[in-house]
Protein backbone atom coordinates (compact mmCIF):
# COMPACT_ATOMS: atom_id res chain seq x y z
CA UNK A 1 0.00 0.00 0.00
CA UNK A 2 1.65 3.57 -0.74
CA UNK A 3 1.05 6.52 0.97
CA UNK A 4 -2.12 7.82 1.95
CA UNK A 5 -2.98 11.72 1.27
CA UNK A 6 -2.68 11.87 5.10
CA UNK A 7 0.66 10.69 5.43
CA UNK A 8 2.18 13.20 2.58
CA UNK A 9 0.41 16.47 4.28
CA UNK A 10 1.89 15.47 7.96
CA UNK A 11 3.91 17.98 9.25
CA UNK A 12 8.23 17.86 8.17
CA UNK A 13 9.48 18.66 11.33
CA UNK A 14 10.62 16.10 14.29
CA UNK A 15 9.82 12.40 14.02
CA UNK A 16 7.18 13.35 11.07
CA UNK A 17 10.00 14.29 8.67
CA UNK A 18 12.99 12.30 9.90
CA UNK A 19 10.66 9.30 8.92
CA UNK A 20 10.76 10.58 4.85
CA UNK A 21 14.71 10.55 5.15
CA UNK A 22 17.53 7.47 4.99
CA UNK A 23 18.40 8.80 8.49
CA UNK A 24 15.49 6.93 9.81
CA UNK A 25 17.47 3.80 9.20
CA UNK A 26 20.54 5.47 10.66
CA UNK A 27 18.77 6.44 13.80
CA UNK A 28 17.16 2.60 14.07
CA UNK A 29 20.69 1.58 14.35
CA UNK A 30 22.11 4.22 16.27
CA UNK A 31 19.58 3.67 18.95
CA UNK A 32 20.35 -0.41 18.79
CA UNK A 33 24.44 0.54 19.02
CA UNK A 34 23.61 2.96 22.20
CA UNK A 35 21.05 0.78 24.24
CA UNK A 36 22.81 -2.45 23.94
CA UNK A 37 26.29 -1.51 23.51
CA UNK A 38 26.69 -2.20 27.06
CA UNK A 39 27.44 -5.28 26.38
CA UNK A 40 30.30 -5.56 24.72
CA UNK A 41 31.80 -5.57 28.17
CA UNK A 42 29.93 -8.46 29.25
CA UNK A 43 31.36 -12.26 30.23
CA UNK A 44 29.96 -15.22 28.67
CA UNK A 45 29.27 -17.20 31.57
CA UNK A 46 25.41 -17.23 31.82
CA UNK A 47 22.92 -19.62 31.38
CA UNK A 48 23.85 -21.97 28.08
CA UNK A 49 26.26 -19.58 27.10
CA UNK A 50 28.99 -21.71 29.46
CA UNK A 51 27.51 -24.61 27.53
CA UNK A 52 27.72 -23.61 24.05
CA UNK A 53 30.53 -21.34 23.80
CA UNK A 54 32.78 -21.72 27.28
CA UNK A 55 34.18 -25.16 26.54
CA UNK A 56 34.76 -24.89 22.59
CA UNK A 57 35.96 -21.36 22.38
CA UNK A 58 39.42 -23.08 22.11
CA UNK A 59 38.05 -25.45 19.77
CA UNK A 60 36.25 -22.28 17.27
CA UNK A 61 39.78 -20.05 17.85
CA UNK A 62 42.40 -22.58 16.33
CA UNK A 63 40.82 -25.84 15.25
CA UNK A 64 37.53 -26.06 13.79
CA UNK A 65 36.77 -25.14 10.12
CA UNK A 66 34.15 -24.41 8.17
CA UNK A 67 32.90 -27.63 7.24
CA UNK A 68 33.05 -28.82 10.19
CA UNK A 69 30.98 -26.83 12.47
CA UNK A 70 28.33 -27.15 10.55
CA UNK A 71 28.04 -30.67 10.75
CA UNK A 72 27.84 -30.26 14.80
CA UNK A 73 24.49 -29.56 16.78
CA UNK A 74 24.00 -26.21 18.16
CA UNK A 75 25.88 -27.32 21.25
CA UNK A 76 28.59 -28.31 19.17
CA UNK A 77 28.43 -31.83 19.81
CA UNK A 78 29.28 -34.47 17.31
CA UNK A 79 27.19 -36.75 16.91
CA UNK A 80 24.57 -34.31 17.24
CA UNK A 81 21.63 -34.74 20.26
CA UNK A 82 18.77 -32.23 19.91
CA UNK A 83 18.82 -28.68 18.17
CA UNK A 84 20.39 -27.98 14.57
CA UNK A 85 21.61 -24.36 13.23
CA UNK A 86 24.72 -24.44 11.57
CA UNK A 87 24.02 -20.54 10.46
CA UNK A 88 24.25 -19.64 14.04
CA UNK A 89 27.35 -22.10 14.66
CA UNK A 90 29.29 -20.27 11.50
CA UNK A 91 28.49 -16.91 12.99
CA UNK A 92 29.99 -17.86 16.38
CA UNK A 93 32.73 -19.57 14.09
CA UNK A 94 33.19 -15.90 12.75
CA UNK A 95 33.12 -14.15 15.49
CA UNK A 96 35.55 -16.60 17.48
CA UNK A 97 37.97 -16.02 14.54
CA UNK A 98 38.16 -12.18 13.98
CA UNK A 99 38.31 -11.70 18.04
CA UNK A 100 40.23 -14.62 18.86
CA UNK A 101 37.97 -15.44 21.10
CA UNK A 102 37.10 -12.84 23.20
CA UNK A 103 33.34 -11.91 24.54
CA UNK A 104 32.65 -8.19 23.05
CA UNK A 105 32.83 -9.48 18.95
CA UNK A 106 29.77 -11.92 19.99
CA UNK A 107 27.72 -9.09 21.40
CA UNK A 108 28.41 -6.91 18.71
CA UNK A 109 27.68 -9.18 16.00
CA UNK A 110 23.95 -9.80 18.07
CA UNK A 111 23.75 -5.96 18.14
CA UNK A 112 24.60 -5.65 14.32
CA UNK A 113 21.60 -8.59 13.89
CA UNK A 114 19.40 -7.04 15.87
CA UNK A 115 20.04 -3.06 14.10
CA UNK A 116 19.14 -4.63 10.62
CA UNK A 117 16.41 -6.64 11.84
CA UNK A 118 15.21 -3.26 13.16
CA UNK A 119 16.03 -1.41 9.62
CA UNK A 120 14.07 -4.60 7.46
CA UNK A 121 11.01 -4.21 9.96
CA UNK A 122 11.23 -0.20 9.00
CA UNK A 123 11.24 -0.97 5.29
CA UNK A 124 8.72 -3.86 5.39
CA UNK A 125 5.98 -1.25 7.44
CA UNK A 126 6.70 1.06 4.84
CA UNK A 127 5.91 -1.34 2.05
CA UNK A 128 2.68 -2.45 3.98
CA UNK A 129 1.23 1.01 5.20
CA UNK A 130 3.03 3.55 4.14
CA UNK A 131 6.50 5.13 5.15
CA UNK A 132 5.42 7.69 7.69
CA UNK A 133 5.83 8.71 11.33
CA UNK A 134 3.95 5.59 12.52
CA UNK A 135 5.85 3.18 11.01
CA UNK A 136 9.08 4.85 11.98
CA UNK A 137 8.15 5.11 15.55
CA UNK A 138 6.57 1.29 15.55
CA UNK A 139 10.43 -0.06 13.86
CA UNK A 140 12.73 2.41 16.74
CA UNK A 141 9.86 0.97 19.16
CA UNK A 142 11.14 -2.24 17.96
CA UNK A 143 14.52 -1.22 18.12
CA UNK A 144 14.21 -0.32 21.83
CA UNK A 145 12.31 -2.71 23.09
CA UNK A 146 13.65 -4.14 26.61
CA UNK A 147 11.97 -7.47 25.98
CA UNK A 148 14.36 -8.09 23.35
CA UNK A 149 17.38 -7.50 26.00
CA UNK A 150 17.67 -11.59 26.36
CA UNK A 151 17.70 -12.21 22.45
CA UNK A 152 20.50 -9.05 22.30
CA UNK A 153 22.90 -9.84 25.50
CA UNK A 154 22.32 -13.33 25.83
CA UNK A 155 24.68 -14.80 23.27
CA UNK A 156 22.55 -17.77 22.54
CA UNK A 157 19.60 -15.56 21.24
CA UNK A 158 21.91 -15.94 18.39
CA UNK A 159 19.60 -17.74 16.44
CA UNK A 160 16.41 -15.55 17.18
CA UNK A 161 18.42 -12.59 15.36
CA UNK A 162 19.60 -14.95 12.55
CA UNK A 163 15.91 -16.09 11.78
CA UNK A 164 14.81 -12.49 12.43
CA UNK A 165 16.98 -11.24 9.98
CA UNK A 166 16.47 -13.51 7.44
CA UNK A 167 12.42 -14.01 7.62
CA UNK A 168 11.77 -10.50 6.93
CA UNK A 169 14.63 -10.75 3.94
CA UNK A 170 11.93 -13.77 2.39
CA UNK A 171 9.12 -12.00 3.00
CA UNK A 172 10.73 -8.53 1.18
CA UNK A 173 11.94 -11.11 -1.45
CA UNK A 174 9.08 -12.83 -1.90
CA UNK A 175 6.76 -9.41 -2.56
CA UNK A 176 9.41 -8.52 -4.99
CA UNK A 177 9.00 -11.81 -6.70
CA UNK A 178 5.39 -11.38 -7.04
CA UNK A 179 5.00 -8.08 -8.03
CA UNK A 180 8.08 -8.43 -10.81
CA UNK A 181 8.72 -12.58 -11.44
CA UNK A 182 12.40 -12.03 -12.22
CA UNK A 183 14.43 -15.02 -11.29
CA UNK A 184 16.85 -13.00 -9.01
CA UNK A 185 14.07 -11.96 -6.56
CA UNK A 186 13.33 -15.93 -6.55
CA UNK A 187 16.66 -16.81 -5.75
CA UNK A 188 16.38 -14.43 -2.75
CA UNK A 189 13.33 -15.59 -1.80
CA UNK A 190 14.97 -19.60 -1.64
CA UNK A 191 17.90 -18.29 0.21
CA UNK A 192 16.36 -16.26 2.65
CA UNK A 193 13.87 -19.37 3.48
CA UNK A 194 17.22 -21.84 3.73
CA UNK A 195 19.04 -19.21 5.60
CA UNK A 196 15.89 -18.36 8.16
CA UNK A 197 15.39 -22.64 8.61
CA UNK A 198 18.91 -23.42 9.11
CA UNK A 199 19.26 -20.64 11.89
CA UNK A 200 16.75 -21.81 13.93
CA UNK A 201 13.88 -24.71 13.23
CA UNK A 202 11.30 -22.77 13.65
CA UNK A 203 12.22 -20.99 10.42
CA UNK A 204 10.28 -23.24 8.67
CA UNK A 205 6.91 -21.74 9.90
CA UNK A 206 7.87 -19.80 6.80
CA UNK A 207 6.28 -22.58 4.29
CA UNK A 208 3.12 -21.46 6.06
CA UNK A 209 3.29 -17.74 6.55
CA UNK A 210 4.94 -16.92 3.30
CA UNK A 211 2.29 -17.86 0.86
CA UNK A 212 -0.81 -16.75 3.36
CA UNK A 213 0.93 -13.86 3.59
CA UNK A 214 1.31 -12.89 -0.36
CA UNK A 215 -2.20 -14.37 -1.03
CA UNK A 216 -3.65 -11.99 1.43
CA UNK A 217 -1.28 -8.90 0.95
CA UNK A 218 -1.16 -9.20 -2.87
CA UNK A 219 -3.91 -10.02 -4.38
CA UNK A 220 -5.38 -13.46 -6.38
CA UNK A 221 -5.07 -12.77 -10.39
CA UNK A 222 -3.88 -15.74 -12.36
CA UNK A 223 -0.46 -14.72 -12.46
CA UNK A 224 0.38 -13.52 -8.66
CA UNK A 225 -1.30 -17.11 -7.79
CA UNK A 226 1.28 -18.65 -10.06
CA UNK A 227 4.24 -16.92 -8.74
CA UNK A 228 2.96 -17.69 -4.94
CA UNK A 229 3.20 -21.12 -5.67
CA UNK A 230 6.39 -20.96 -7.03
CA UNK A 231 7.28 -19.18 -3.38
CA UNK A 232 5.38 -21.77 -1.59
CA UNK A 233 7.47 -24.55 -3.91
CA UNK A 234 11.05 -23.13 -3.35
CA UNK A 235 10.33 -22.58 0.74
CA UNK A 236 9.37 -26.02 1.09
CA UNK A 237 12.54 -27.05 -0.75
CA UNK A 238 14.70 -25.26 1.77
CA UNK A 239 12.26 -26.84 4.62
CA UNK A 240 12.56 -30.10 3.18
CA UNK A 241 16.74 -29.39 3.32
CA UNK A 242 16.70 -29.09 6.94
CA UNK A 243 15.05 -32.13 7.51
CA UNK A 244 17.08 -34.27 5.61
CA UNK A 245 20.72 -32.65 7.36
CA UNK A 246 19.10 -32.70 10.50
CA UNK A 247 18.74 -36.45 10.50
CA UNK A 248 22.42 -36.20 9.19
CA UNK A 249 23.98 -34.43 11.79
CA UNK A 250 21.47 -35.57 14.82
CA UNK A 251 22.57 -38.97 15.27
CA UNK A 252 22.25 -39.58 19.43
CA UNK A 253 19.36 -38.44 20.30
CA UNK A 254 18.62 -37.99 23.91
CA UNK A 255 16.55 -40.13 25.96
CA UNK A 256 13.84 -37.76 27.06
CA UNK A 257 11.52 -35.76 24.62
CA UNK A 258 10.86 -32.17 25.14
CA UNK A 259 9.48 -31.22 21.93
CA UNK A 260 5.46 -32.28 21.07
CA UNK A 261 2.28 -31.43 20.35
CA UNK A 262 0.74 -32.28 23.67
CA UNK A 263 3.03 -29.47 25.61
CA UNK A 264 1.41 -26.91 23.46
CA UNK A 265 -2.10 -27.04 25.97
CA UNK A 266 0.28 -26.32 29.02
CA UNK A 267 1.94 -23.54 27.21
CA UNK A 268 -1.00 -21.73 26.07
CA UNK A 269 -0.61 -18.53 28.40
CA UNK A 270 3.45 -17.71 26.35
CA UNK A 271 0.70 -16.16 23.84
CA UNK A 272 -0.14 -13.28 25.83
CA UNK A 273 2.57 -13.24 28.60
CA UNK A 274 5.04 -12.20 25.78
CA UNK A 275 2.22 -9.33 24.41
CA UNK A 276 2.38 -7.90 28.06
CA UNK A 277 6.35 -8.14 28.48
CA UNK A 278 6.28 -6.55 24.78
CA UNK A 279 4.54 -3.34 26.67
CA UNK A 280 4.77 -3.45 30.03
CA UNK A 281 8.95 -4.22 30.26
CA UNK A 282 8.46 -3.98 34.18
CA UNK A 283 7.31 -8.15 33.80
CA UNK A 284 10.54 -9.44 32.31
CA UNK A 285 12.23 -12.30 33.70
CA UNK A 286 15.54 -13.94 32.68
CA UNK A 287 14.08 -17.34 33.41
CA UNK A 288 10.74 -16.89 32.82
CA UNK A 289 7.78 -18.33 34.98
CA UNK A 290 4.53 -17.88 34.30
CA UNK A 291 2.45 -15.66 36.23
CA UNK A 292 -1.25 -14.70 36.26
CA UNK A 293 -0.51 -10.76 36.21
CA UNK A 294 1.39 -11.44 32.77
CA UNK A 295 -1.01 -13.42 31.83
CA UNK A 296 -4.52 -11.18 32.54
CA UNK A 297 -3.05 -8.00 31.27
CA UNK A 298 -1.49 -9.73 28.18
CA UNK A 299 -5.01 -11.03 27.04
CA UNK A 300 -5.88 -7.38 27.63
CA UNK A 301 -4.04 -6.06 25.32
CA UNK A 302 -4.28 -8.54 22.46
CA UNK A 303 -8.07 -7.61 22.73
CA UNK A 304 -7.32 -3.81 22.40
CA UNK A 305 -4.63 -4.66 19.44
CA UNK A 306 -6.87 -6.63 17.60
CA UNK A 307 -10.14 -4.57 18.55
CA UNK A 308 -8.56 -1.85 17.22
CA UNK A 309 -8.04 -3.21 13.29
CA UNK A 310 -11.80 -3.18 13.18
CA UNK A 311 -11.88 -0.18 12.68
CA UNK A 312 -9.53 0.05 9.49
CA UNK A 313 -10.47 -0.20 6.28
CA UNK A 314 -10.64 -4.40 4.89
CA UNK A 315 -7.21 -4.00 3.15
CA UNK A 316 -5.43 -3.24 6.37
CA UNK A 317 -7.59 -5.64 8.35
CA UNK A 318 -6.26 -8.05 6.27
CA UNK A 319 -2.51 -6.57 7.16
CA UNK A 320 -3.49 -7.18 10.75
CA UNK A 321 -4.39 -10.63 9.89
CA UNK A 322 -1.27 -11.29 8.60
CA UNK A 323 0.36 -9.99 11.31
CA UNK A 324 -1.49 -11.92 14.13
CA UNK A 325 -0.90 -15.17 12.10
CA UNK A 326 3.01 -14.21 12.03
CA UNK A 327 3.10 -14.07 15.76
CA UNK A 328 1.05 -17.13 16.63
CA UNK A 329 3.10 -19.49 14.08
CA UNK A 330 6.19 -18.27 14.95
CA UNK A 331 5.18 -18.58 18.81
CA UNK A 332 3.92 -22.17 18.34
CA UNK A 333 7.51 -24.51 17.76
CA UNK A 334 8.35 -22.90 21.24
CA UNK A 335 5.03 -23.28 23.00
CA UNK A 336 5.15 -27.36 21.77
CA UNK A 337 8.99 -27.14 23.90
CA UNK A 338 9.38 -27.76 27.67
CA UNK A 339 12.54 -28.00 29.35
CA UNK A 340 13.57 -31.64 30.89
CA UNK A 341 13.11 -30.41 34.56
CA UNK A 342 9.81 -28.35 33.66
CA UNK A 343 8.85 -25.60 35.68
CA UNK A 344 11.93 -26.24 38.08
CA UNK A 345 13.70 -24.72 35.15
CA UNK A 346 11.49 -22.00 33.75
CA UNK A 347 8.10 -21.89 31.68
CA UNK A 348 9.65 -20.54 28.66
CA UNK A 349 12.46 -17.94 27.39
CA UNK A 350 11.84 -14.61 26.41
CA UNK A 351 13.97 -14.45 23.44
CA UNK A 352 11.04 -16.75 21.69
CA UNK A 353 9.20 -13.71 21.27
CA UNK A 354 12.09 -11.68 19.19
CA UNK A 355 11.31 -13.03 15.93
CA UNK A 356 7.44 -14.00 16.22
CA UNK A 357 6.59 -10.41 17.79
CA UNK A 358 7.56 -8.79 14.35
CA UNK A 359 3.68 -9.42 13.48
CA UNK A 360 3.10 -7.18 16.61
CA UNK A 361 4.12 -4.73 14.88
CA UNK A 362 2.02 -4.50 11.80
CA UNK A 363 -1.25 -4.10 14.75
CA UNK A 364 0.86 -1.85 16.41
CA UNK A 365 1.03 0.89 13.10
CA UNK A 366 -2.95 -0.28 12.44
CA UNK A 367 -3.47 0.70 16.83
CA UNK A 368 -1.46 4.10 15.62
CA UNK A 369 -3.57 4.15 12.63
CA UNK A 370 -7.08 4.25 14.74
CA UNK A 371 -5.74 6.75 17.34
CA UNK A 372 -4.70 9.14 14.77
CA UNK A 373 -8.38 9.94 14.17
CA UNK A 374 -8.66 10.93 17.63
CA UNK A 375 -5.48 12.77 18.58
CA UNK A 376 -3.64 15.23 16.75
CA UNK A 377 -0.77 14.18 14.76
CA UNK A 378 1.58 16.39 16.49
CA UNK A 379 0.31 14.79 19.85
CA UNK A 380 0.67 11.30 18.90
CA UNK A 381 4.08 11.13 17.60
CA UNK A 382 5.06 13.38 20.81
CA UNK A 383 3.58 10.93 23.22
CA UNK A 384 4.92 8.31 21.25
CA UNK A 385 8.37 9.27 21.18
CA UNK A 386 8.15 9.98 25.15
CA UNK A 387 7.19 6.68 25.43
CA UNK A 388 10.19 4.99 23.31
CA UNK A 389 12.73 7.14 25.23
CA UNK A 390 11.33 5.51 28.45
CA UNK A 391 11.24 2.27 26.91
CA UNK A 392 14.75 2.90 25.99
CA UNK A 393 16.47 3.57 29.23
CA UNK A 394 14.65 0.50 30.64
CA UNK A 395 16.42 -1.50 27.84
CA UNK A 396 19.84 -0.42 28.94
CA UNK A 397 19.01 -0.67 32.20
CA UNK A 398 17.68 -4.59 31.94
CA UNK A 399 20.81 -5.21 29.93
CA UNK A 400 22.88 -4.64 32.87
CA UNK A 401 21.48 -8.28 34.65
CA UNK A 402 23.34 -9.71 31.49
CA UNK A 403 26.44 -8.47 32.59
CA UNK A 404 27.49 -12.05 34.34
CA UNK A 405 26.53 -14.86 35.68
CA UNK A 406 26.29 -13.36 39.03
CA UNK A 407 23.80 -10.60 37.97
CA UNK A 408 22.00 -12.91 35.49
CA UNK A 409 21.01 -15.19 38.19
CA UNK A 410 20.37 -12.53 40.62
CA UNK A 411 17.56 -11.17 38.28
CA UNK A 412 16.38 -14.29 38.13
CA UNK A 413 16.07 -15.58 41.12
CA UNK A 414 14.26 -12.28 41.99
CA UNK A 415 11.98 -12.38 39.18
CA UNK A 416 11.02 -16.25 39.19
CA UNK A 417 11.93 -17.86 42.73
CA UNK A 418 9.75 -20.83 41.69
CA UNK A 419 13.24 -21.71 39.07
CA UNK A 420 15.06 -24.25 40.97
CA UNK A 421 17.44 -24.13 38.08
CA UNK A 422 17.59 -19.71 39.03
CA UNK A 423 18.65 -21.13 42.81
CA UNK A 424 21.00 -23.97 41.59
CA UNK A 425 23.13 -22.64 39.05
CA UNK A 426 23.37 -19.11 40.80
CA UNK A 427 25.05 -21.24 43.74
CA UNK A 428 27.29 -23.08 41.14
CA UNK A 429 28.54 -19.23 40.35
CA UNK A 430 29.21 -18.28 44.22
CA UNK A 431 30.99 -21.90 45.31
CA UNK A 432 32.77 -20.75 41.97
CA UNK A 433 33.70 -17.40 43.95
CA UNK A 434 34.39 -19.45 47.13
CA UNK A 435 30.96 -18.27 48.54
CA UNK A 436 30.34 -21.99 49.88
CA UNK A 437 28.25 -21.38 52.81
CA UNK A 438 26.25 -19.05 50.31
CA UNK A 439 26.15 -21.52 47.33
CA UNK A 440 24.78 -24.25 50.12
CA UNK A 441 21.75 -21.80 50.91
CA UNK A 442 21.12 -21.86 47.30
CA UNK A 443 21.28 -25.53 46.71
CA UNK A 444 18.54 -26.21 49.65
CA UNK A 445 16.30 -23.41 48.42
CA UNK A 446 16.50 -24.99 44.87
CA UNK A 447 15.76 -28.50 46.62
CA UNK A 448 13.01 -26.78 48.91
CA UNK A 449 11.31 -25.79 45.79
CA UNK A 450 11.49 -28.12 43.57
CA UNK A 451 12.31 -31.41 45.49
CA UNK A 452 11.83 -33.44 42.17
CA UNK A 453 14.82 -31.07 40.45
CA UNK A 454 17.54 -33.58 41.08
CA UNK A 455 20.34 -31.50 39.61
CA UNK A 456 21.03 -29.78 42.99
CA UNK A 457 21.53 -33.04 45.17
CA UNK A 458 24.44 -33.91 43.15
CA UNK A 459 26.31 -30.59 43.21
CA UNK A 460 25.62 -30.20 47.03
CA UNK A 461 26.50 -33.56 47.68
CA UNK A 462 29.89 -32.98 45.85
CA UNK A 463 30.28 -29.86 47.83
CA UNK A 464 29.65 -32.34 51.16
CA UNK A 465 32.03 -34.59 50.64
CA UNK A 466 34.45 -32.20 49.62
CA UNK A 467 33.44 -31.13 53.32
CA UNK A 468 34.10 -34.22 54.57
CA UNK A 469 30.62 -34.78 55.83
CA UNK A 470 30.23 -38.22 54.15
CA UNK A 471 27.36 -39.79 55.80
CA UNK A 472 25.66 -36.27 54.67
CA UNK A 473 26.88 -36.38 50.96
CA UNK A 474 26.09 -40.14 51.14
CA UNK A 475 22.42 -39.64 52.06
CA UNK A 476 21.43 -36.90 49.90
CA UNK A 477 22.91 -38.34 46.86
CA UNK A 478 21.01 -41.65 47.35
CA UNK A 479 17.68 -39.60 47.64
CA UNK A 480 18.74 -37.89 44.85
CA UNK A 481 19.34 -41.22 42.17
CA UNK A 482 16.06 -42.43 43.71
CA UNK A 483 14.13 -39.65 42.36
CA UNK A 484 15.78 -39.32 39.19
CA UNK A 485 19.17 -41.88 38.25
CA UNK A 486 19.32 -40.22 34.73
CA UNK A 487 21.23 -37.55 35.93
CA UNK A 488 24.95 -37.48 35.16
CA UNK A 489 27.86 -38.14 38.00
CA UNK A 490 25.63 -39.08 41.31
CA UNK A 491 26.16 -43.28 41.06
CA UNK A 492 30.05 -41.89 40.41
CA UNK A 493 29.82 -39.78 43.80
CA UNK A 494 28.00 -42.60 45.74
CA UNK A 495 30.75 -44.51 44.75
CA UNK A 496 33.47 -42.46 45.66
CA UNK A 497 32.14 -42.42 49.24
CA UNK A 498 31.89 -45.86 49.42
CA UNK A 499 35.49 -46.58 48.25
CA UNK A 500 36.64 -43.78 50.30
CA UNK A 501 34.99 -46.15 53.25
CA UNK A 502 37.44 -49.01 51.84
CA UNK A 503 33.91 -50.54 51.16
CA UNK A 504 35.31 -51.53 47.56
CA UNK A 505 32.10 -53.98 46.67
CA UNK A 506 29.71 -51.26 47.36
CA UNK A 507 31.82 -48.89 45.35
CA UNK A 508 31.96 -51.09 42.45
CA UNK A 509 28.04 -51.93 42.35
CA UNK A 510 27.54 -48.06 42.28
CA UNK A 511 30.46 -47.36 39.60
CA UNK A 512 28.80 -50.11 37.49
CA UNK A 513 25.50 -48.35 37.70
CA UNK A 514 26.87 -45.00 36.75
CA UNK A 515 29.06 -46.72 33.34
CA UNK A 516 25.69 -48.35 32.22
CA UNK A 517 23.98 -45.34 32.01
CA UNK A 518 26.72 -43.30 30.78
CA UNK A 519 29.34 -45.51 28.90
CA UNK A 520 31.65 -42.39 28.28
CA UNK A 521 32.29 -41.14 31.54
CA UNK A 522 35.95 -42.07 31.93
CA UNK A 523 36.20 -41.64 35.72
CA UNK A 524 33.16 -43.77 36.10
CA UNK A 525 34.93 -46.43 34.18
CA UNK A 526 38.62 -45.87 35.95
CA UNK A 527 37.02 -46.00 39.47
CA UNK A 528 35.42 -49.16 38.40
CA UNK A 529 38.31 -50.88 37.84
CA UNK A 530 40.22 -49.94 40.67
CA UNK A 531 37.62 -51.03 42.77
CA UNK A 532 37.13 -54.05 41.07
CA UNK A 533 40.89 -54.37 41.38
CA UNK A 534 40.66 -53.97 45.00
CA UNK A 535 38.14 -57.10 45.58
CA UNK A 536 40.41 -59.08 43.30
CA UNK A 537 38.08 -58.93 40.38
CA UNK A 538 41.23 -58.28 38.19
CA UNK A 539 39.65 -59.98 34.66
CA UNK A 540 36.44 -57.61 35.42
CA UNK A 541 38.92 -54.57 36.04
CA UNK A 542 40.92 -55.23 32.81
CA UNK A 543 37.44 -54.63 31.18
CA UNK A 544 36.94 -51.40 33.06
CA UNK A 545 40.17 -50.51 31.93
CA UNK A 546 40.11 -51.43 28.23
CA UNK A 547 37.02 -49.28 28.54
CA UNK A 548 38.14 -45.95 30.38
CA UNK A 549 41.06 -46.19 27.52
CA UNK A 550 38.48 -46.74 24.27
CA UNK A 551 36.89 -43.18 25.84
CA UNK A 552 40.49 -41.61 26.64
CA UNK A 553 43.24 -42.93 25.17
CA UNK A 554 45.38 -39.88 26.00
CA UNK A 555 45.53 -40.24 29.54
CA UNK A 556 48.14 -42.66 30.80
CA UNK A 557 46.26 -43.64 33.59
CA UNK A 558 44.19 -46.34 32.09
CA UNK A 559 47.19 -48.08 30.46
CA UNK A 560 48.92 -48.05 34.23
CA UNK A 561 45.74 -49.44 35.46
CA UNK A 562 45.61 -51.83 33.26
CA UNK A 563 48.93 -53.31 32.95
CA UNK A 564 48.72 -54.11 36.90
CA UNK A 565 45.81 -56.01 35.99
CA UNK A 566 47.31 -57.87 33.54
CA UNK A 567 50.43 -58.84 35.54
CA UNK A 568 47.67 -60.07 38.22
CA UNK A 569 46.32 -62.65 35.53
CA UNK A 570 49.60 -63.57 34.21
CA UNK A 571 49.68 -61.62 30.87
CA UNK A 572 53.35 -59.93 31.38
CA UNK A 573 53.95 -59.07 27.83
CA UNK A 574 50.27 -57.28 27.87
CA UNK A 575 51.46 -55.31 31.07
CA UNK A 576 54.85 -54.28 29.57
CA UNK A 577 52.98 -52.65 26.40
CA UNK A 578 50.82 -50.92 28.77
CA UNK A 579 53.51 -49.48 31.36
CA UNK A 580 55.79 -48.56 28.32
CA UNK A 581 53.15 -46.46 26.58
CA UNK A 582 52.17 -44.54 29.93
CA UNK A 583 56.06 -44.52 30.88
CA UNK A 584 56.27 -42.64 27.04
CA UNK A 585 53.27 -40.26 28.39
CA UNK A 586 55.31 -39.58 31.12
CA UNK A 587 53.77 -41.42 33.97
CA UNK A 588 56.66 -42.54 36.71
CA UNK A 589 54.80 -45.25 38.26
CA UNK A 590 55.13 -47.12 35.11
CA UNK A 591 57.95 -46.11 34.34
CA UNK A 592 59.11 -47.99 37.94
CA UNK A 593 57.68 -50.63 36.55
CA UNK A 594 58.95 -51.11 33.40
CA UNK A 595 62.47 -51.33 35.37
CA UNK A 596 61.15 -53.89 38.05
CA UNK A 597 59.29 -56.04 35.73
CA UNK A 598 59.91 -55.69 32.35
CA UNK A 599 63.81 -55.91 32.13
Amino acid sequence: MGKTARDRTKQSSGVAGLYASPLAYVFLVLASALIFGRSTGFTIDKFDEESILGPNLAYLTTTATVADVVQRDAFFRKPGQNFFRPVQNLSYYIDARIGRGKPSVFFITNILLHAIASCLLFRLLSELAGRSAMTFLAAMFFAVNPLFVHAICWVPGRGDLLLAVFALLAVLTARRFVQTGTTASLIGVFSSVLFAVLSKESGAILVAVLPGFLVLTQGRDREVMKRIGGVAAFSAIAAAVLIVLMRMVLTNPPEWNSFNALNLFGNLRVFPEVVAKLFLPMLLQPLSGYTMTATVLGCGLLVVLIAAQFRLDTERLKLAAVGLAWYVLFMLPGAMYNHRFGSAAYDYLEHRGYASSLGLFILLVGLFEVLRRYLPSRVLVGLASVSIVGYAVMANMHAGDYRDALSFYNAAVESNPNSSMAWFNRGQTKQAANDVNAAVADYKEAITRHPEFVAPYIIYGKTLIDLGQLDSALALLRRGQSIDASIPMSALLIGNIYAGMDRYDSAASWYAREVSRFPDNYDAAINLGVAQARIGQWTSAVEAFTRAIGINAQNAQGYYYRGLAFKETGQMSGACSDWNRAASMGDARARQSVEQFCR
